[in-house]
């Protein structure tokens, strides 16, 4: 259980060292960011070591300094812990009736959230990796790839393991943690999920508790999570029309169109997917990105000149983590300032802020893209209304947001909301423009990211409207104010209640045969060899920790990477003779797979490779070719 010590020193340094950068907050707040901020460093940590050492001591390595950071930042603060802990104590007896409210509110979210999660990968009981969402089909072998490349694959400096040869721009960094449990004695299963479990848990108690210090109303800081986790437009109106009550109907239509979903479906128009089924339940990088958005924005909100330096550490973290959410921070920031400025509460710390953020994410910038040409930069590009096609711009939004958009409108003309809470809001406001009008990858769904960050600081204005509805003495006011509840977040409701439903049996994403062939090639194979193979996303190469020539087509297009001469070089590799022999030294490839998904895909000349080169594993449909 080495594995879970491990984790368990990195939150307890995370909050003591957090304590220390940012002394005389509220002690909750100590704990929550001070976890968050444990886990981050659970990932930094072992990634740089790891270019000095092997991954498995720089993972010891990591647990050692952990320990060293808790003995002296601990007994240098162990006053001020007692001071702490009487603050709590106080302040739990000062606010007990809030937080009793929102502690019942925590556990009847992060009950079913966790259920939910619990679904992201699993084994059935036929024995198959499996997990119990398809927006999840997809991502999931994606990061059991990184991961198994760091764990059995030496990977560091990372290379893109779909695509050898080639150095990795993707943010890999929250794999980095899973990779270390896994290498401390964690079974792949528990190595991927225990850090989701506790970043799911972070997120559902930030998504409460930065509410209730911004708001300071306790039924507005209930409604924020239930309608940003729940969200989504209008599309409930077709999805009903459609399938009348029968929430798990599945492939009915409105004319040619299959309604399948409430909150995705593009053929009208309505693309911005709820954030549950969309982003926190199959992805990882959106699970520290958005309790560090959380945490930053309270602090942006309660400014000092020490927050703002604290900020600066946790968003120099992201570039690697969760890169939309450093975008969307730096979106707001200059707006932000300028409200600053205009208010006469400019802070010099913000000087620092820029040179931190600066000294460490320029050399992650350099190091990841020496190119400049083959960075990021070459993603962005201008676009009309994000991915709206017929409609004008406010129908489109209204179909994609419903009723959502009016009540933010009403809120921000409402005399009962405070100035101090509208003025903090109104650096996101241009954020939902430019996100709209700008896109920053190849893929133009992956601004979402983007607006679902605007989406939960604008639900915090929408959850005080309701609630300032609900407190009205006419009755008329309270059914309104019900009505437009359930309409914000009916859609996205149906969503979830439909992903809760598909997880039970789930989608089968890995064979035991596929784990068995794995495991011989983490077991026998060098640790660099590259392999040819199909280009599925779900080959057993996937768990082996081993880099294909030519991977995923649609992993390798969302990240802008042209594979098309890598793609028609497979091809005539598999067909055989001289020329197969000289394009397999070409790209360094050692080992060539042949399997079902092989022999689907690509046509293969499977006697020239009997007649040439040794065959090493012959089982279960599957053969391998050492060719180098």
């Amino acid at each position: 259980m080495l594995w879970i010590i491990y984790l368990f020193l990195f939150i307890f340094a995370g909050i003591i060292s957090w304590q220390k950068i940012l002394p005389q907050r509220n002690p909750i707040e100590t704990i929550l960011i001070g976890s968050l901020w444990g886990m981050i460093l659970s990932c930094i940590f072992p990634f740089f070591l790891s270019f000095i050492f092997n991954f498995y001591t720089g993972v010891i390595l990591s647990a050692i300094l952990c320990l060293i950071t808790i003995v002296i930042v601990g007994w240098w603060s162990r006053k001020e812990w007692t001071e702490i802990l009487y603050k709590l104590k106080g302040s739990i007896k000062k606010e007990k009736k809030s937080l009793v409210i929102l502690l019942a509110a925590f556990f009847v979210i992060v009950i079913p959230y966790m259920f939910l999660v619990s679904r992201t990968l699993f084994i059935n009981q036929n024995g198959w990796y499996s997990t119990g969402f398809i927006s999840a089909y997809g991502d999931v072998p994606f990061h059991l790839m990184y991961i198994s490349s760091f764990v059995w694959g030496d990977n560091f400096p990372p290379q893109n393991p779909d695509f050898a040869g080639t150095q990795s721009d993707y943010p890999f960094l929250p794999n980095i943690i899973s990779a270390s449990l896994i290498s401390l004695g964690a079974d792949l299963i528990k190595g991927y999920m225990v850090p989701i479990f506790v970043l799911s848990i972070i997120i559902v108690a930030l998504l409460i508790y930065v509410p209730w210090r911004i708001t300071k109303n306790t039924g507005a800081t209930v409604l924020v999570p239930i309608i940003f986790l729940l969200s989504g437009g209008w599309g409930f109106w077709w999805f009903f029309q459609t399938n009348g009550l029968k929430i798990f109907a599945f492939g009915n239509k409105i004319g040619n169109v299959i309604i399948n979903n409430a909150t995705n479906i593009n053929e009208l128009g309505i693309n911005l997917m709820n954030v549950m089924t969309s982003s926190l339940l199959p992805q990882r990088g959106v699970l520290f990105g958005l309790p560090i958005f959380l945490s930053v924005i309270l602090l942006w909100f309660n400014l000092t000149r020490r927050s703002i330096i604290a900020s600066s550490l946790l968003v120099a973290s992201l570039p690697l983590l969760h890169p939309h959410t450093f975008i969307t921070l730096f979106i707001v920031l200059p707006f932000f300032l300028i409200t600053q400025i205009i208010r006469k509460n400019f802070s010099y710390g913000w000087i620092w802020f820029f040179i931190i953020i600066a000294f460490a994410v320029l050399p992650i910038f350099i190091f990841l893209y020496p190119n400049i040409d083959n960075s990021p930069i070459k993603f962005i590009h201008f676009t009309n209304s994000w991915m709206k096609k017929r409609d004008n711009f406010i129908w489109y939004w209204f179909k994609n947001l419903g009723i959502f958009l009016p009540l933010l409108i009403f809120a921000l003309f409402s005399k009962k909301i405070s100035k101090d809470i509208k003025i903090w809001y109104l650096p996101f406001i241009p954020l939902f423009f430019i996100a709209n009008f700008i896109l920053f990858s190849p893929w133009d769904f992956d601004n979402h990211k983007l607006f679902n960050s605007w989406c939960l600081v604008s639900s915090f204005l929408v959850a005080f409207i309701i609630v300032i509805m609900f407190q009205n003495r006419n009755l008329f006011v309270k059914i309104f104010a019900l009505i437009c509840l359930l309409s914000v977040i009916i859609s996205g409701g149906v969503d979830v209640i439909r992903f809760w439903h598909s997880s039970h049996e789930g989608y089968q994403l890995f064979s035991p045969q596929d784990q068995e062939i794995a495991e011989f090639l983490k077991t026998n194979m060098p640790p660099h060899s590259v392999f040819l193979s199909s280009t599925s996303h779900l080959s057993p190469l996937v768990l082996s920790g081993r880099k294909r020539f030519l991977g995923y087509l649609g992993w390798l297009f969302a990240h802008g990477i042209n594979y098309n001469e890598r793609l028609n070089d497979a091809a005539l590799i598999y067909k055989g003779g001289e020329q197969s022999k000289l394009l397999i030294k070409k790209w360094g490839i050692t080992h060539i797979l042949i399997g079902s998904q092989e022999q689907n895909e690509f046509s293969i000349n499977l006697p020239f490779f009997e007649e040439n080169y040794e065959k090493i594993y012959d089982k279960n449909n599957y053969e391998v070719f050492v060719v180098k």
